[in-house]
């Protein structure tokens, strides 16, 4: 995949149209996993949700890092195993083992 998860508010190119991360989501494609970002024009930002794009992480171009803080971290580490977790398994052998695991951790089935 696409290896370092950028924070939110980092720059990144896609051919010729540039954008701010604005969140970051996975989407299962041909049952495989693929983290994808939810960008917002740059440099104009939000401006209605007509201009929101989702676009596949593996299809995008670092220009400026956004911040990393202590709070963010934990989540981009996981959106990192969930990259390298895609890189050896199918998209419903990581679903499976993310349940069971959160069953464990918390209990019950959410």
């Amino acid at each position: 995949m696409t290896g370092k998860t950028y924070p939110v508010g980092s720059v990144v190119k896609m051919n010729d149209w540039m954008g701010i991360v604005a969140g970051i989501t996975t989407d299962e494609t041909e049952n495989r996993l693929v983290k994808s970002y939810i960008l917002v024009p740059y440099p104009i930002g939000f401006t209605g949700t007509e201009y929101l794009r989702l676009v596949p992480a593996e299809d995008t171009e670092l220009i400026s890092e956004g911040y990393r803080s202590p709070a963010a971290e934990p989540y981009l580490t996981y959106m990192d195993l969930i990259d390298e977790a895609s890189e050896k398994a199918d998209a419903q052998t990581i679903k499976k083992y993310m349940e069971e695991s959160y069953r464990t951790v918390f209990g019950g089935n959410h």
